[in-house]
């Protein structure tokens, strides 16, 4: 087994080689908002073979070397930001509203023969009003302090901080949302007799989970890391 890779974090083997979050969400490993934790230690908590994850891994790498992909870890900040935003947000701005009618439309459907129905329609309207205020203080106040890093004076800079701080413990939210729902419909999985539209409806969460995964991981664990050693960089010169 190789150790480098058993005591790497899951964001840091992402953020190393995107086609890695593969593996992870194939075998339930949270990398984006438990992208802290070790490797060895994740695959311990699942009881999944670290020697297999690790090979598994291991391909991943060989089939990246084939394909060319923007380094997220080096890029400019004013670049991933744009990247996120038109992305990410613009993903969720558009699938959120059609996606909460559709599942509104199930739970009246099919509510009295599955009530998890009902369970599942409160939590999706609650994360989806978090979420639409949660982009609205990302676009409007802390995506423009990171993109004018190089020319903002040291008193709104020291706002970023703080309010990235804030803004990184709401992902904890949308982790535990998309948990609940993970639970309530059994790993996104309709029964036998379900309607079209109750199988639409799994496979469209089962995709907006998969695109947090991927939002989520490059703000936690590439976009506020780099932003904070640049503050920091900035203090240590003027001080």
């Amino acid at each position: 087994m190789d150790t480098c890779y058993s005591r790497e974090t899951l964001g840091n083997l992402v953020t190393q080689n995107f086609v890695r979050s593969q593996v992870f969400e194939k075998l339930g490993l949270d990398y984006c908002c438990g992208g802290t934790r070790l490797l060895e230690e994740a695959c311990h908590e699942k009881s999944l073979d670290v020697a297999a994850v690790v090979h598994a891994l291991e391909l991943c790498d060989v089939s990246e070397a084939k394909t060319l992909a923007t380094d997220w870890a080096t890029a400019p900040l004013s670049q991933l930001v744009n990247h996120i935003v038109q992305e990410h947000h613009a993903y969720l701005r558009e699938e959120l509203p059609p996606l909460a009618q559709l599942v509104a439309k199930v739970a009246v459907a099919h509510g009295k023969a599955h009530s998890e129905l009902y369970e599942l329609q409160t939590v999706f309207l609650r994360f989806k009003t978090e979420l639409h205020s949660h982009l609205i203080q990302e676009e409007t106040l802390l995506f423009p302090l990171i993109q004018g890093l190089d020319s903002a004076p040291s008193s709104r800079v020291a706002m970023l901080l703080p309010l990235m701080q804030t803004l990184h413990k709401e992902h904890d939210m949308v982790g535990r949302s998309l948990t609940m729902m993970r639970q309530i419909t059994k790993d996104y999985s309709a029964p036998d007799t379900a309607c079209n539209s109750y199988r639409a409806l799994m496979i469209r969460l089962l995709r907006l989970e998969k695109d947090l995964h991927q939002h989520v991981h490059k703000e936690n664990n590439i976009l506020f890391p780099r932003v904070q050693r640049r503050v920091q960089q900035e203090r240590t010169l003027l001080a």
